[in-house]
């Protein structure tokens, strides 16, 4: 039941693309469809994501988790924005219908990468330089912390997507933070150290 709710959930997110509006707007229905619990046929099997409460917040929680994996595996790696845009086209439009999937791919976003939250991120007093490290965001890759340049790209994937999201419709406003929130950002990170004005530039701007 769970490869199957999984499945289910990842399948419309990988195949989104800019192809066309109604594409994203197909997108768009078929996962907020999944999230209101209706049932789904996905090959020869029907799934159904409303089976019970725990069966549909784990649909909420893979999608909202998969939305930022691609904007670490796709996004980082794109030489333009029309990726961040269409995938955060989407996101925007199923956090108006489900604001509990947008408090999860928020979560899941500042986890992945602290610096999207407008905050000063120094070293506290008696910290290891592994455990900070691992405090911004880096990963184990293997018996060791991941390079910093791996751990730039995927940062700038993680902030293309948010800055794009916020770059979003008037109506939108009730439900993620604001361009002064997007402001923030970037004056915390114009007077961070180095390490964090490399991982978003070009992201932000």
């Amino acid at each position: 039941m769970r490869s199957a709710l999984k499945l289910v959930t990842v399948t419309p997110i990988n195949s989104i693309s800019a192809s066309s509006n109604q594409h994203m707007a197909s997108k768009v229905i078929e996962l907020v469809n999944i999230l209101d619990g209706k049932e789904t046929v996905r090959g020869d099997k029907k799934v159904n994501p409303g089976l019970n409460t725990l069966t549909l917040s784990y649909c909420f929680t893979v999608a909202a988790s998969k939305f930022v994996d691609q904007a670490c595996e796709q996004v980082a790696f794109s030489d333009n924005l029309v990726p961040a845009f269409s995938i955060a086209a989407v996101i925007t439009g199923i956090w108006q219908k489900h604001p509990k999937f947008g408090d999860l791919f928020l979560g899941h976003l500042y986890k992945r990468c602290p610096y999207t939250i407008p905050a000063n991120w120094s070293k506290k007093s008696g910290e290891s330089n592994e455990d900070y490290l691992r405090r911004l965001g880096y990963s184990n890759d293997g018996d060791k912390l991941e390079e910093s340049d791996k751990i730039s790209t995927k940062s700038s994937g993680l902030h293309k997507v948010v800055c794009s999201c916020y770059s979003k419709p008037s109506d939108f406003s009730k439900y993620a933070p604001s361009s002064w929130f997007v402001s923030r950002v970037g004056v915390v990170l114009q007077n961070s150290e180095p390490r964090t004005g490399t991982r978003c530039h070009g992201s932000c701007y």
